[in-house]
């Protein structure tokens, strides 16, 4: 039994090390050999972790990930985490999708990528951006809105509020952009939201444009916008 187990463990870290032929492949944009590899990985790793009546896979980046899923989820079936990385590796095929113009694929591969670790904010970024590309502003908003149940980091609390300044750029309302750029750099001092603020300025035609941080907080408040992370996800991670 043991001798068993150890063979899949180095059968999965071989497998695991191939990802690393996969990074340089999407580096190069050399798509095609990227995607052969990805989809034997995930092919592979499905079959030995298909779903039972009591064990769900996950694929989780780091133990809060995991933490935070055994708080959140209520899962009733016991939570396994397996060494494969089904995760990033649909995360990768929905990228390259984006970069092949696939954007319906590249939702789907991020659905399957969520499936196996939800508590990944990243994932459900990436289905806003295929949504962005096709100028679907509004799916945009919705998927953009779906990733605050799950906050936890600054940096993407930041990219939160960021995804849905550039939302409230196109459909001009600028005063509301402008405020979430702000709220951003609470967050992430982060080149781009400077940028975007500027740009507000000059749409506005007012170098000067400012608010206060009361008025930021009443256009948050105004539009359900939350600011900060839940106290939920708070309290969990303490």
């Amino acid at each position: 039994m043991l001798k068993g187990v150890e063979k899949m463990e180095n059968e999965i870290k071989e497998m695991n090390a191939k990802l690393n032929e996969v990074e340089k492949l999407v580096a190069q944009k050399n798509y095609g050999p990227a995607k052969e590899i990805l989809l034997a990985y995930a092919e592979k790793a499905e079959a030995d972790c298909q779903e039972t009546e009591t064990t769900k896979y996950y694929s989780f980046r780091n133990m809060m990930e995991f933490f935070c899923a055994v708080a959140k989820l209520k899962q009733t079936k016991t939570i396994n985490w397996t060494a494969y990385q089904l995760s990033w590796v649909y995360n990768m095929l929905s990228y390259i999708a984006i970069e092949e113009k696939r954007y319906v694929k590249s939702r789907e591969y991020s659905i399957k990528a969520i499936s196996y670790n939800p508590l990944d904010p990243g994932l459900y970024f990436e289905k806003a951006e295929s949504y962005k590309l096709e100028n679907d502003f509004e799916n945009m908003f919705k998927s953009t809105m779906e990733v605050y149940e799950i906050l936890y980091s600054s940096k993407e609390l930041a990219r939160f509020y960021r995804n849905l300044g550039f939302y409230f750029i196109e459909v001009g309302k600028l005063d509301i952009a402008f405020a979430l750029y702000v709220v951003s750099l609470n967050f992430e001092l982060n080149k781009m939201a400077f940028n975007e603020i500027e740009y507000i300025r000059h749409q506005l035609q007012n170098p000067n444009y400012k608010l206060t941080t009361e008025q930021v907080l009443n256009i948050l408040q105004e539009n359900n916008i939350p600011f900060g992370i839940k106290e939920e996800n708070k309290n969990t991670l303490l």
